[in-house]
């Protein structure tokens, strides 16, 4: 039996997301992201907590944002990816390109639609993200200077998450002006750091695997200093989040306990870096997110209970 257009296509987008963007691990990821942020706003600023309204209208602006993300880092790399990975539903066509780029721009109406309800404050900053997210997309009319230059290429598209969580931070107070108080700063690029560390770990790969088209920190520093930029990235998380313990009243433990998690990562590390193998460095990942799980999960009960 034919299945109905409309129904063959839910069941390929369907795969594209488990694929690219799982809607589970994404949406508890940013979740987590997004909660800390705004709550580490209100604690800052002495506000109270957010309408559910509010809250779930500025969760949804940020899930759209890394939505639309995605989308533009795939429509972007389509070329290399197709050969890189003839095996994704979007390579193989099960999700046409021109398909995806509509339902990335169906998030960027919903998010500009949610922003504007904001107001006008979290309205520009969301067109500023938006318009960064673009020049992201046209690798800042560089491209081949950026793609020699790995290091500036991540920090300069990894930079978006700063803008993210500054307007996630705004949200706390979306009228009136700017706020511009030291700790918005410190914790917008608290969150850069965190997510840096996670999209090196992901970019980590033994030489038997490395693809010409697809561009890694292993391939163009090694594998050790990647493992080290890694640790490097999430130590700097752990010195600005100590930089914000009266901001936050953030007690001793928690500094201890993002200790050591973070060293149970660098043991980690450690040991596979000496010799890795594919499996492993296919894991990398997944041992550095503990340190962003413990440290979000943390903050966030720490801030529910100091409200």
């Amino acid at each position: 039996m034919k299945s109905f257009p409309a129904a063959a296509f839910a069941s390929a987008y369907r795969a594209y997301l488990a694929e690219r963007f799982p809607p589970a691990l994404n949406g508890l990821a940013i979740f987590l992201l997004y909660s800390c942020t705004l709550t580490a706003a209100q604690r800052m600023l002495g506000l109270g907590h957010a309408s559910w309204p509010a809250y779930l209208c500025g969760y949804l602006w940020v899930l759209g944002v890394f939505y639309h993300l995605r989308v533009l880092d795939d429509l972007k790399d389509r070329n290399d990816d197709v050969k890189a990975y003839p095996g994704r539903v979007l390579s193989r066509g099960l999700v046409t390109y021109t398909q995806l780029a509509w339902t990335g721009l169906i998030a960027v109406l919903a998010e500009t639609a949610i922003a504007s309800a904001f107001g006008p404050k979290i309205l520009a900053l969301h067109l500023g993200t938006l318009a960064y997210s673009l020049l992201m997309y046209k690798e800042f009319f560089v491209r081949d200077w950026l793609k020699a230059h790995l290091f500036l290429y991540g920090v300069s598209h990894m930079l978006i998450l700063a803008f993210v969580d500054f307007t996630i931070l705004q949200m706390a107070s979306p009228s009136g002006g700017l706020v511009r108080i030291p700790g918005f700063f410190l914790f917008a690029f608290l969150g850069f750091s965190m997510t840096f560390s996670l999209e090196v770990s992901r970019k980590i790969r033994v030489a038997a695997v490395e693809r010409p088209e697809v561009d890694t920190y292993s391939k163009v520093i090694g594998i050790g200093p990647s493992l080290f930029l890694v640790l490097a990235f999430q130590a700097a998380v752990m010195i600005l989040a100590w930089f914000l313990r009266a901001h936050l009243g953030l007690p001793l433990w928690f500094h201890g306990a993002a200790l050591g998690t973070w060293l149970f990562v660098a043991s980690v590390y450690a040991a596979w870096g000496r010799r890795l193998t594919e499996p492993h460095s296919r894991k990398l990942d997944k041992v550095a997110s503990l340190f962003y799980l413990q440290f979000y999960l943390c903050l966030l009960g720490i801030l529910l209970w100091r409200k």
